[in-house]
């Protein structure tokens, strides 16, 4: 393992969970921790006011029966569907009790290769070569082409940079 390779990964790592917020400094003014509190315990009730949060209107105790309805309807239409066979993708073992998902079988007509077989074969540098030649989209790209290379065959081998004008 290459230490510099390694060092950079995991600086990358950081990088990305300190912009999701998985990660906070306790001196972030972008993700506080959740034990932070921007307002005064006095202000609170004020501050949902003006949030105006339909769930924070509602006793807990009504969002949690309301929920739990809303729950326990989804599961009996779940069930519904299992035993009425709607549910093709879904096999239930009723020995084991346990469910288990499958791909379902493609039909014969719907075959997802009848396309691409109909198509002639041909490299991927010859099409990028054909797109660039009628709209010049490579000289977009030439930031991010590689150092040239010397080498005897580079003019005729992908990737190469633009053309010349």
């Amino acid at each position: 393992m290459n230490a510099d390779r390694y060092e950079f990964w995991v600086y990358r790592q950081l990088r990305r969970r300190l912009h999701s917020g998985a990660i906070h400094l306790d001196d972030s003014h972008q993700h506080r921790h959740l034990s932070a509190k921007p307002v005064p315990p006095g202000r609170q009730p004020g501050a949902f006011e003006q949030l105006d949060i339909p769930w924070v209107r509602r006793p807990l105790d009504a969002q949690l029966a309301a929920l739990s309805t809303e729950l326990h309807e989804q599961w009996l239409a779940f069930d519904q569907e299992l035993r009425a066979g709607q549910l093709t993708h879904l096999d239930y073992d009723a020995t084991t009790g346990t469910l288990t998902c499958r791909r379902p079988a493609a039909a014969e007509d719907d075959e997802p290769d009848s396309f691409y077989k109909q198509l002639s074969s041909c490299d991927v540098a010859d099409v990028l070569r054909f797109v660039n030649r009628h709209c010049r989209f490579l000289s977009a790209l030439t930031p991010l082409h590689a150092a040239p290379r010397r080498s005897p065959t580079r003019t005729a081998s992908w990737p190469s940079s633009p053309p010349r004008r």
